[in-house]
């Protein structure tokens, strides 16, 4: 028992001299790490922490500066972890980012009119707003598959149809539905693939509960002119995620010029969290503490 407790505390002590070894920094934009991306067992911290916990992730987060996190997949937690997320963010006064209406597989369907449907989304999206006033979340991700045998404006029409019935709630709660468009050659089942078409729904609903998901990835990978782009669709972002490419990895692994980026949405003014939802080149503590170091970099020639 003893020789046990002693590695255990060998253990901390070794994941607690990798924690101290990240700098706290002054943020220029409000920065937001993952608590698991692509799912919860793997957080933004997790080798350097030794564990998914998501309290002590945000313990470290906090720490570090940051302004929120991001959670996709909060609201498949079971309930007693989302309220110690809650509590935590609430203790470090830290924001929630993005959470998603429906993961994978989906089983409601934006672009369908199908009998039922219009139900099946009202009742999933009053099960988002009810976790988001619970948990203190403000984004709920709008993601759908499309109907290869079926016209893609047809489909569209229907979204926004679907989005318009359920607008009613959201707004009365003070919410955010964020149309996220995913590019194709990640997911080409996605109904919605280019910022135009995200843009053009979100136009068409005209409503501050209503906005667009800009994340790097999908944009250049679909459209391309990352900073021209956000010119031209500022005032209907809803949320940013970050990610270079390729690989959907951490920021200055790939293509993307993030200091002039990040200079951009600093020049348009945007408030909201940058959320860093990237994958790592290294999969070690050794490669998270350099992907933040990275970042600290960028930051710092922004």
């Amino acid at each position: 028992m003893v020789k046990r407790e002693k590695a255990d505390n060998k253990g901390r002590s070794s994941k607690g001299a990798l924690a101290a070894a990240l700098k706290p920094q002054k943020w220029k934009l409000r920065f937001a790490p993952h608590l698991g991306f692509p799912d919860v067992q793997q957080p933004f911290f997790l080798h350097t922490l030794g564990t998914a916990d998501p309290v002590e992730n945000i313990r470290l987060m906090a720490h570090l500066g940051f302004a929120g996190v991001l959670d996709n997949n909060i609201k498949y937690r079971p309930t007693g972890e989302q309220n110690r997320i809650a509590k935590a963010l609430e203790r470090h006064c830290m924001a929630l980012g993005c959470f998603v209406n429906q993961k994978r597989p989906y089983t409601i369907r934006w672009g369908s009119n199908e009998p039922g449907m219009r139900e099946a989304i009202r009742k999933e999206v009053r099960a988002s707003v009810e976790l988001a006033k619970r948990v203190n979340g403000r984004n709920i991700v709008v993601v759908t598959e499309r109907n290869h045998t079926q016209p893609l404006w047809w489909q569209f029409g229907n979204m926004i149809d679907h989005l318009r019935a359920v607008l009613g709630m959201v707004e009365k709660a003070g919410l955010v539905l964020v149309v996220e468009h995913v590019n194709q050659p990640r997911r080409p089942d996605n109904l919605v693939t280019r910022l135009g078409e995200a843009y053009m729904i979100v136009k068409a609903l005209d409503s501050p509960s209503v906005k667009l998901m800009y994340d790097t990835e999908h944009v250049q990978v679909m459209d391309g002119n990352l900073i021209a782009n956000v010119d031209r669709v500022k005032d209907e972002i809803g949320s940013v995620q970050v990610a270079d490419i390729p690989g959907r990895l951490e920021p200055g692994q790939g293509e993307i010029n993030f200091v002039q980026f990040f200079r951009k949405l600093r020049s348009v003014h945007y408030r909201g969290l940058v959320e860093l939802e990237h994958n790592y080149s290294d999969d070690s503590a050794a490669g998270e503490r350099a992907a933040y170091e990275a970042l600290c970099g960028i930051n710092a020639a922004m």
